[in-house]
């Protein structure tokens, strides 16, 4: 019969108190019986005692009516038998009398041969106490002692029994009432405290078992049960988040089956038969799921080739797994396409079967031809390319050069094989290989690690000739390769030192034009007055030569300050149409007068014109021929050759594409060093003792201000060559081989003449000139009292014939400003601007204002007289 833990908890705690009872009865009752005959024997023992002093006088004197003594002593209900005896054991009385003649207990006398003390037998029913008699009355010493017979007391047990078996039917009565309270009292606290929380795990586990649910019990301790409690609801929690992660994963492993592009197939490992296929295998083969389930790829014929097949079960047997399988497949419409395949063998309830997964990479395959007919093509193309381009693999192997890389560098693959190589030809300097190849590794790490692009670097690379150029060189990474292109900025770098030298030059420029502004103002005073007090005097005149001397003083001073014009960002060119041959030929005859170096000029009659300010290409050409010049103290050529060309976008010039004049000046002197190279154009450079380092400087600016170019390459002992570039101009050469000068001044009766300039030592001296000149003249100082006098002189009927307006005055209106107010007031007025340094381009542009012509400061007398002469005719 089949318990249940309730009954087995109820059973063992009924046996377990049952048996506490009764042995607690046990106990007690051996407790309670060795007690009593403890005391009946302690009595018995009292009782023998007392009777064997009291018998002990009369055995002495062999009284018999002992007797007595023996019934006042042993006269109780639980006296069976009092003896009394001799010393040697013969009964002397007894009580009662029908007993005399009972023998004593052998065990008595044996024992009482040894010994004298006190001795009882316990019997089932009796106890049998055996007491010596003593006797001291006649010995000497008090201590010694002699037995003079035996009392034998029997004390009967009846009485005690029944009573101990009336206090064992209390106890008994009372064990039975408490163990059956303590029994219900246990088996309530068992159910609660062990069996309730023990059913509720039975039957959460049993309804897990039964019906698949997971259950919640109650935690109602905190000792094992409690603990088994919490952990069964821990593991019922984890398996429930188990079993949702289980059929979230089969979730996702039947939507992947399903959905998944690629090929799956489950297919038994006998027969081949399809157990399971998903979209992508229709998708794949053009079968359907129900086309195919049920079949073997035999019945559908799907391997192109039967051997793949066999190799792909020959790979499972031997590995139970295959990878990267390529194999040509047959679709339903009898299309074949190329599959990779990677198959596993796994089992289902036992049965083996295979797990195939294949991707179509027919695209893929085709795509690889492409690509390496994209390579070939591209190979094609880097051979075209005008820049080097090399690539190389992660183990440093250099794998191509194009053609313009080798053509760039001289080195082929047989050269330089390896990055090693490489790096020991092209960079033999080890100081700078060195900290080159450590920051270009660092650069190629940082970019592998951040997925950011390699920055441009630059490099000077020396090339299998010797000669070094200047690269820059960019990297890209594509397909485990290292691609660099190698982009010659050699001459880039070049033409960057000449921009710098730009900036240097306008920087200067600041400084030079505010000096210059000043300088020439105080100029045109000097030379002015010179040259208008030379009109008064005669060549013969002793004064004459001493102010001829000055004027040329002065005038050189205009030409240092014309120089430093040449930096000045308002210095620009004043231009017209001009043949440069003329220009060049006069320079180099006027420059080599006197020398002992020779020229050739080759200019071709049909060079284009140029529009430019003749006189600082005059200043251009005349610095570059002195400099040949000096180059060649001991004598020697100078070829200047010029052609016309064009320039076309990709220039390294940064000129505009367009038609050009090329003018080519090369000496055969001691050539200039790259060290010298670099710094020819700076302002105040020179190699010289003697010279102001200003004629290359402002050469230069002066070329740049006309949108040109200059550059110059030298060999130390072979020479040097400038090279210029001039936009060539639209329209013909308006050069006029006459020199129009006059030594006589033509008057001119009745012509007024506003001259405005903020220098009162100008307007005091143009006054005077204008007078000799027979010009009527009034002077002012600034713009506002110009437009004053102006409209005066319309309102009075008398308007000037001409303004001369200075272009700059500090702290007032210009001659620009107030030109438009005249020109408002009076359209055809002849106004002339005139100044020294300005930053506008009115002076080079002087028309689109409304001036009529310039007088560049300083001027003298003669200068007037031709500007006013042109403007009046």
């Amino acid at each position: 019969m089949k318990l249940s833990l309730n009954q087995k908890a109820m059973g063992f705690i009924t046996l377990i108190v049952l048996v506490i009872t009764i042995s607690s009865m046990t106990f007690l009752f051996s407790t309670y019986r060795k007690g009593m005959v403890k005391e009946i024997t302690a009595r018995g023992t009292t009782m023998a005692e007392s009777l064997s002093r009291a018998v002990a006088e009369s055995l002495a004197s062999e009284n018999l009516a002992m007797i007595k003594q023996v019934q006042s002593i042993v006269q109780t209900n639980d006296v069976v038998l009092a003896q009394v005896y001799s010393s040697m054991w013969i009964p002397i009385d007894s009580y009662p009398n029908d007993n005399f003649n009972i023998p004593p207990d052998p065990a008595a006398l044996k024992l009482f041969k040894t010994q004298d003390a006190t001795y009882l037998i316990t019997n089932s029913n009796d106890i049998d106490f055996y007491t010596p008699v003593y006797y001291h009355r006649f010995e000497k010493a008090k201590d010694r002692k002699y037995v003079i017979g035996y009392v034998r007391l029997k004390l009967s047990t009846r009485q005690i029994q029944e009573v101990i078996n009336r206090q064992i039917a209390i106890y008994f009565a009372g064990a039975l009432v408490f163990a059956a309270i303590a029994i219900i009292i246990l088996n309530s606290l068992v159910r609660k405290i062990i069996l309730k929380p023990i059913i509720q795990l039975n039957q959460a586990v049993s309804n897990t078992v039964n019906n698949g649910s997971l259950m919640t019990v109650d935690v109602s301790s905190d000792d094992e049960i409690g603990e088994l409690s919490r952990n069964y609801n821990l593991m019922s929690e984890a398996i429930q988040e188990r079993e949702k992660n289980l059929r979230l994963s089969e979730e996702k492993f039947s939507t992947s089956f399903r959905v998944s592009p690629d090929s799956i197939n489950i297919n038994r490992l006998s027969d081949g038969m399809y157990l399971e296929v998903n979209e992508g295998f229709a998708a794949f083969s053009g079968y359907m799921p129900e086309d195919v389930i049920g079949k073997s790829f035999l019945d559908l014929d799907i391997w192109v080739n039967p051997e793949d097949r066999t190799r792909l079960g020959n790979g499972l047997k031997e590995r139970g797994i295959v990878n990267s399988f390529e194999a040509q497949f047959r679709r339903k419409d009898g299309t074949t396409l190329t599959g990779c395949m990677s198959a596993r063998i796994f089992e289902i309830d036992g049965e083996p079967c295979i797990l195939s997964i294949t991707r179509d990479i027919t695209e893929r395959i085709k795509s690889e031809e492409y690509i390496r007919e994209n390579e070939k093509t591209l190979q094609t193309l880097m051979d075209s390319m005008p820049a080097g381009v090399w690539w190389f693999d992660d183990g440093g192997n250099i794998c191509y050069l194009n053609r313009c890389f080798k053509e760039q560098f001289g080195y082929t693959l047989e050269d330089i094989p390896t990055l090693a190589d490489w790096f020991e030809r092209a960079y033999p300097d080890p100081e700078y290989r060195a900290p080159y190849v450590a920051a270009k590794n660092a650069l190629i790490a940082d970019a592998l690690n951040s997925g950011m692009p390699v920055p441009p670097r630059e490099a000077k690379i020396t090339c299998k000739d010797g000669i070094q150029r200047h690269l820059l060189i960019c990297t890209q990474f594509a397909m485990g390769r290292t691609i660099e292109i190698f982009t010659d900025i050699t001459e880039r770098e070049l033409y960057h030192d000449q921009l710098l030298k730009v900036e240097k030059l306008e920087s200067l420029g600041v400084l030079a034009g505010g000096i210059a502004h000043d300088f020439n103002n105080l100029l045109t005073a000097i030379i002015g007055n010179i040259s208008f007090a030379r009109t008064f005097l005669s060549e013969s005149h002793k004064t004459s030569q001493i102010l001829m001397n000055a004027e040329k003083a002065a005038n050189r001073a205009a030409d240092l300050a014309h120089q430093l014009l040449t930096f000045a960002k308002g210095g620009q060119p004043i231009k017209k149409v001009v043949c440069v041959k003329h220009i060049l030929e006069e320079s180099a005859s006027f420059v080599l007068r006197g020398s002992n170096v020779s020229c050739n000029v080759e200019i071709p009659d049909d060079l284009y014109a140029a529009e430019v300010d003749e006189g600082q290409i005059s200043q251009v050409f005349n610095n570059i021929i002195i400099n040949a010049t000096h180059a060649m103290p001991g004598g020697g050529l100078i070829s200047i050759k010029g052609k016309n060309t064009t320039v076309n976008d990709a220039n390294i010039m940064s000129l505009p594409p367009g038609w050009y004049i090329k003018i080519a000046i090369t000496d055969t002197g001691c050539g200039i060093s790259t060290e010298n190279l670099k710094k020819i154009f700076d302002p105040y450079f020179t190699t010289k003792s003697y010279g102001s380092g200003l004629g290359l400087a402002s050469a230069h600016s002066i070329i740049t201000k006309h949108e040109g170019y200059i550059g110059v390459s030298s060999e130390i002992g072979k020479g040097t060559t400038f090279e210029i570039l001039l936009p060539a101009s639209a329209h013909v050469s308006a050069y006029d081989d006459t020199c129009k000068n006059s030594n006589k001044f033509d008057q001119q009766e009745g012509l007024t003449v506003l001259v405005m300039d903020d220098e009162e030592i100008i307007r005091a001296m143009v006054s005077k000139m204008m007078v000799v000149l027979g010009y009527q003249v009034q002077t002012c100082a600034n713009g506002d009292e110009a437009i004053t006098l102006y409209k005066a002189a319309i309102d009075s009927g008398s308007p000037y014939s001409a303004v001369i307006m200075d272009l700059t005055i500090p702290g007032g209106m210009g001659g620009r400003e107030a030109a438009e107010h005249i020109l408002a007031i009076d359209s055809n007025a002849r106004l002339i601007v005139s100044s020294g340094y300005s930053t506008d381009h009115v002076m080079a542009e002087y028309g689109k204002f409304g001036f009529c012509s310039t007088l560049q400061k300083p001027y003298n007398l003669e200068d007037i007289k031709m500007t006013l002469n042109a403007v009046l005719s």
